[in-house]
């Protein structure tokens, strides 16, 4: 998954893509991701800073740009732009414990693959279809620049779960969880809960 204090506006852009904004829209929140995150007041060419909340008219009560790290994915509803639509549409591409800069390609949804810069389609298509055995030779054929790929190895594993059940009038009802696992490496406790959102 894409890290929001990690990851490069780039890969932040090919996150808000795969969640089905406009290669125009998915850069600017990128930039208005960055200017959150950073600690400065300049504003990014398409970011935004506080005075641009204001004069962009943001929601009411909407706080400027925090200028730290998020300490929590719900604080990307607080960044100019983000509605509880694209928030819910986004959220399963972003996380904020892998701490690397970029992504697995053998791990990373399939949206989030075909919408990574200078990916060669062919390639990711190739290495969808050698799940859950591709390896780094078909990363590697990607075509990738070296700043947007990372290995997904280590010790955080993000569970997504979302169950669909019939509703009234034909409707479907649907309810997701997400639950963030550290693993320890210790035999009596070898993962603690980090994270729980519905």
């Amino acid at each position: 998954l894409v890290d929001l204090n990690a990851a490069p506006p780039a890969l932040l852009a090919a996150a808000f893509r795969a969640a089905g904004e406009t290669p125009e829209a998915a850069a600017q929140l990128a930039d208005r991701v960055a200017d959150w995150r950073d600690a400065d007041d300049d504003r990014r060419p398409q970011g935004a800073e506080a005075s641009d909340y204001v004069a962009l008219g943001a929601a009411p009560g909407l706080p400027p740009p925090a200028n730290r790290r998020f300490e929590a994915l719900v604080e990307l509803k607080r960044t100019l732009g983000v509605d509880p639509d694209l928030y819910a549409r986004a959220l399963p591409f972003f996380t904020l414990q892998s701490r690397r800069a970029g992504v697995d390609p053998r791990f990373a949804p399939p949206p989030l693959l075909r919408t990574l810069p200078a990916a060669d389609p062919r390639a990711v298509e190739a290495l969808l279809a050698r799940r859950p055995l591709a390896d780094d030779a078909a990363v590697r054929e990607l075509g990738l620049p070296a700043e947007l790929t990372a290995s997904a190895v280590g010790d955080v594993l993000e569970i997504y779960a979302v169950a669909r059940m019939p509703g009234e009038r034909g409707r479907e009802r649907r309810a997701g969880r997400r639950a963030t696992l550290r693993l320890t490496g210790m035999l009596a406790d070898p993962a603690w809960l980090h994270a729980w959102e519905e």
